[in-house]
């Protein structure tokens, strides 16, 4: 794979500058990384009007009909999140046009193996530490408990997850949180935030808050947060999901919600030091071999054998 040229192709990209979008920041994450790699010439992102057949090697982040299939390069199809359109059909309807599909959860590997599948690897969701790193706190970004997303949950996550941490200092950043009456009266928005200044709320924050959708619940698809959050020397609090779980073992604090994650969001902010270390082992656990440094060189080596 000599000088291979590599596109990673989203149905949207420059999002920075609007809602900004998950997908994208780990796709240049991941670009990065596999720029980084020996005998890789490129690796870029792109999307439907600009992904073009010069290319050896295509990641899409989403599945065909929503991303392209040019003719040519070799295609690849990271499973990472579900259908944008249920009128595109069946996810697995398009396993057949890949020649290998990386899944970011183990209930994902079993869907598209039982769609025929040839080739599978498990490549969960994960940060750039060259740019999710601690770095130095802001006053004004210093918060108890901090949640950075935009609002595709449901009413059910918002009561069990949100807002039980009201009383103790709960702020979140992304857009579309305003519709929640509790949310909006107890002011703790602060609206859209730009992706080059969460690395420093995250560094700035007590604990950072993750709370998955019902999706990545069901499919037991751990979300970058996790990451994103880690690299960047946080403590974190998250909802439960048996694959985040396995992979970051106790250096995560993981609740089924309500009472229960009130009262350890309460722990946790009276124990500086306990907070601290857990921080610091998830951090380390991350840094060892779960970073898309990592992730480049496994699906290279994949793809070759």
């Amino acid at each position: 794979m000599n000088g291979l040229r590599i596109g990673l192709q989203l149905p949207i990209i420059n999002t920075y500058s609007g809602n900004v979008w998950g997908d994208e920041i780990m796709a240049v994450g991941l670009a990065d990384a596999l720029r980084g790699e020996p005998g890789v010439a490129e690796a870029e992102v792109y999307d439907l009007d600009t992904i073009h057949d010069q290319l050896d090697l295509v990641i899409s982040f989403y599945a065909w009909p929503e991303t392209r299939l040019v003719a040519g390069p070799r295609q690849v199809w990271w499973y990472q999140a579900p259908r944008l359109r249920a009128e595109a059909g069946p996810v697995t309807d398009a396993v057949g046009r890949y020649e290998a599909v990386l899944v970011a959860g183990p209930n994902l590997g079993r869907e598209v193996l039982d769609a025929g599948a040839r080739k599978v690897l498990f490549v969960p969701m994960s940060a750039n530490p060259e740019i999710y790193h601690p770095v130095e706190p802001r006053a004004e970004l210093a918060h108890d408990i901090v949640f950075v997303a935009n609002h595709n949950r449901t009413r059910e996550e918002v009561e069990r997850y949100l807002l039980p941490l009201l009383p103790l200092g709960l702020t979140i950043y992304g857009a579309g949180w305003d519709r929640e009456p509790e949310l909006a009266a107890a002011g703790c928005l602060r609206g859209r935030i730009h992706p080059a200044d969460v690395p420093a709320v995250y560094s700035s924050s007590k604990l950072v808050l993750s709370c998955h959708t019902p999706w990545h619940r069901l499919n037991d698809v751990p979300t970058s947060r996790l990451w994103e959050a880690t690299c960047c020397g946080a403590c974190v609090l998250s909802d439960r999901l048996p694959t985040a779980e396995k992979l970051f073992g106790e250096t995560l604090v993981f609740s089924q919600g309500g009472a229960e994650l009130a009262a350890f969001a309460q722990a946790l902010l009276a124990d500086d030091a306990g907070r601290q270390a857990l921080a610091h082992a998830a951090r380390e656990r991350v840094e060892a071999g779960l970073t898309f440094r990592h992730h480049a060189r496994r699906i290279l080596d994949f793809l070759r054998g």
